[in-house]
């Protein structure tokens, strides 16, 4: 969960990532499987409780979309058995077309034994054997009853917000207990666990800012099985360019134009603290923070502060009404290619608004500061 200063959880509930449907989340940008023609063998056996009769397919995660790649008509069975050949550790699902069940797993080498419990309507997967997936039914679990919690503290705040808003600082502060519990158990199982595709999942789940080293050290380890997975390769490709531009690095330089074609450069500014703020005439969400980002301007211009607006529009005229609109008196730059612009890209922005402050040095000190937070860290800098 991420909190804003307000801790609104309502608003911004902890992204975490939902095993059946993590694939959305963090895989979207996996299109490529990886090219080895090594082809290895898998089993999977599943024991059930009670019959089963559906037809079941096994189907394989490639990037944002799903391939079946075997399928069984079953009628009235309890062991239900599913073997071929595969070229990478990946993650699959068993899909049971007619009762809606699904079990996510991550396919390795190593036999998968998983047991069905309950009936059919309330049914408990778990993995009986096969290491990978027993890592992975532990990262399940933490994530489970982690998610759990937070949805509760979310209820208590809705409806202290409205009866009780003494209470609203003992819930935060139990969030913040819980949401560290939650990301020291994640860790200690990236420590004990086998590196796998399990890993990349479970660091997906730290943040960057607070957890760079761990992530970093880890990444480092994984290099090591680099080529061996299209998730392990994806992970290590998005996370070097989070690197870059991550606190604490030298911000990346660039070069582009001012709506009147000046060329500016972020090195222009060397020597002052820096807001580079990223924006459009089309977001609502940027609008709306605007007034405070004028605020700061008006408040620390003459403290060695300035900010430079990056803007992701395509329409030069909307970018420009939009800059008077909203009286942003201060130097603005696109290169009005929208989403594929290539300011963005280097900068890893996949949503905005986003904003990096740079000290003097051009070095990333903070990043995405909101509101009166964004005011409190330039008092403290400044």
């Amino acid at each position: 969960m991420n909190v804003t200063q307000n801790y609104n959880l309502t608003i911004l509930k902890h992204i975490y990532i939902y095993i059946q449907l993590f694939f959305f989340v963090f895989f979207f940008s996996c299109k490529k499987e990886n090219e080895s023609t090594d082809s290895k063998s898998y089993s999977i056996t599943l024991h059930s409780e009670f019959e089963i009769s559906d037809t079941i397919v096994l189907q394989k995660f490639v990037g944002s979309n799903v391939i079946s790649i075997d399928s069984q008509i079953v009628v009235n069975k309890k062991d239900i058995f599913f073997e071929g050949v595969f070229k990478e550790q990946a993650f699959h699902r068993l899909i049971f077309k007619r009762n809606k069940l699904e079990k996510v797993i991550a396919l390795d080498n190593q036999p998968i034994e998983l047991s069905l419990k309950g009936n059919i309507a309330l049914p408990v997967f778990s993995t009986t054997k096969g290491q990978l997936n027993q890592d992975f039914d532990l990262l399940n679990q933490a994530n489970t009853q982690y998610q759990n919690f937070a949805d509760s503290l979310n209820q208590q705040y809705i409806l202290y917000s409205n009866t009780n808003p003494s209470k609203l600082e003992d819930i935060k502060v139990e969030f913040q207990k819980a949401e560290k519990q939650f990301i020291d158990d994640i860790k200690t199982k990236i420590k004990n666990q086998k590196l796998s595709i399990v890993s990349v999942l479970a660091l997906t789940q730290l943040k960057v800012d607070t957890d760079f080293e761990f992530i970093d050290s880890t990444a480092t380890k994984l290099e090591d099985l680099k080529g061996t997975s299209t998730y392990i390769d994806a992970f290590l490709t998005d996370f070097a360019n989070l690197k870059s531009t991550s606190v604490g690095q030298p911000a990346p330089d660039f070069q582009a134009n001012t709506p009147d074609g000046k060329i500016i450069k972020l090195s222009d500014y060397k020597g002052k603290y820096i807001l580079l703020d990223f924006w459009a005439s089309w977001c609502g969400p940027c609008r709306r923070e605007n007034p405070v980002v004028v605020q700061a301007y008006k408040t620390f211009k003459n403290k060695n502060f300035e900010i430079l607006s990056v803007s992701l529009d395509e329409d030069n005229e909307k970018w420009k009404q939009a800059i008077k609109d909203d009286n942003l008196t201060w130097n603005h730059v696109s290169d009005l290619k929208g989403w594929d612009s290539d300011l963005a890209k280097l900068y890893g922005v996949e949503s905005i608004p986003q904003s990096y402050l740079l000290d003097s040095k051009g070095k990333i000190i903070a990043k995405n500061l909101r509101g009166q937070e964004l005011i409190d860290k330039l008092k403290e800098v400044l």
